[in-house]
């Protein structure tokens, strides 16, 4: 009987290892259990016995057919395994719930005092976050107001010192020769462009090319200044009276007033110069407008051999023309003017001085000039 129910088990493993079907395989559990039962010796358990070990598995001509029984069986093992597991997973959610909620509840649970723990654990090392945060914070702004006092208290104990700028050439040569007029005159500089307009008389070589020469004067306009015996200073002589063009025939004229100019105009940006030597000014009114007249006297650029071309600045008087507001000196427009100069031609008719334009100029406060020129 042993051999027997051994032997059963044995096989019975075998055919289970070969996934037979379940009708077989309940009729070989019911004889190995029988085999096992400590019933007493009988013929009809060995008969049973006998009959099982015996018995042969089903067998099935269609492959496809055992092919789809078995699909379904691993199918239906699948899914009880998994709504079993699915099972005990909420048992183990449900029960742990209830414990948690029961001891929660009744305060006695040491779940409930672990967790509490845990939470003043986080409240803690949050709080002590915030608190370092806000000292190091502190710490910064007590730092940079005691750099800054520091700061301050050094600037404070430094002494006051005036920096004087040393003069210039140009200013130099300014001072030296306007320092009669430092109060009593208004200085300006000049831009001058130089080089055949439209609608000009002079010769048809001349700035043929299309070179042009620009150069800056700086010129300061006597004002009206009385000396100590009544005398007003600031008019010029009759040399300077002689040289000033006469063509204000309608309206009214004021006094012939001095210049007074640098030694040299600057060509070229400074590289080169022209010897200037000063004139006179006058403000003609007529018509409602008002007008500045002046002129410079220069020694003007070589006009054979020159670096400058076919054009050339005449030697003698340039005539400088522009409008002016409130009939002042002290307010001359920014518009560009005309450069004339004044020759001896046929153009009017007759052969006599007429006035041929050789440029255009604008005229800049000197404050203004020097901030801007940095010169």
């Amino acid at each position: 009987q042993q051999c027997s129910s051994s032997a059963v088990v044995l096989w019975c493993h075998r055919q289970a290892d070969c996934k037979m079907d379940m009708t077989w395989w309940r009729k070989a559990e019911t004889a190995n259990a029988a085999a096992l039962s400590p019933a007493p010796f009988s013929v009809s358990a060995v008969l049973r016995s006998s009959r099982a070990a015996s018995c042969q598995p089903p067998r099935h001509g269609d492959k496809r057919l055992r092919g789809r029984e078995h699909w379904q069986r691993m199918k239906a093992a699948h899914h009880r395994k998994g709504t079993a597991a699915m099972l005990l997973t909420l048992f183990l959610i449900h029960s742990g719930a209830a414990a948690f909620s029961l001891n929660a509840a009744t305060g006695s649970s040491e779940t409930v005092h672990a967790a509490s723990r845990t939470c003043t654990r986080r409240s803690q090392r949050v709080c002590h976050g915030v608190s370092l945060y806000a000292a190091e914070r502190n710490d910064a702004s007590e730092e940079a107001a005691r750099l800054l006092a520091k700061a301050r208290e050094i600037r404070e104990s430094i002494p006051e010192r005036q920096l004087v700028k040393a003069p210039t050439k140009v200013e130099t040569e300014a001072d030296d020769e306007t320092s009669s007029f430092a109060t009593t005159a208004v200085g300006y500089r000049l831009y001058c462009d130089t080089g055949r307009e439209d609608g000009t008389w002079m010769q048809p070589r001349w700035g043929a090319s299309g070179k042009r020469i620009e150069f800056t004067l700086d010129v300061n306009f006597a004002l009206p200044c009385t000396d100590d015996t009544g005398v007003d200073i600031s008019i010029a002589d009759d040399t300077i009276c002689k040289k000033m063009v006469k063509d204000n025939f309608g309206g009214k004229s004021s006094v012939v007033r001095t210049v007074n100019s640098l030694q040299n105009a600057r060509l070229r940006g400074g590289f080169d110069k022209m010897p200037c030597y000063g004139g006179g000014y006058r403000v003609d009114v007529g018509g409602g407008n008002s007008v500045c007249r002046f002129f410079i006297e220069c020694e003007g650029t070589p006009e054979r051999g020159g670096t400058y071309g076919d054009v050339w600045i005449p030697k003698g008087c340039l005539y400088f023309s522009i409008p002016c507001f409130g009939n002042r000196v002290t307010n001359l427009s920014a518009k560009e003017g005309p450069i004339t100069v004044r020759q001896i031609g046929w153009h009017t008719g007759w052969r006599r001085e007429e006035s041929r334009i050789v440029g255009v100029f604008r005229a800049k406060k000197l404050e203004d000039a020097r901030r801007i020129d940095k010169y």
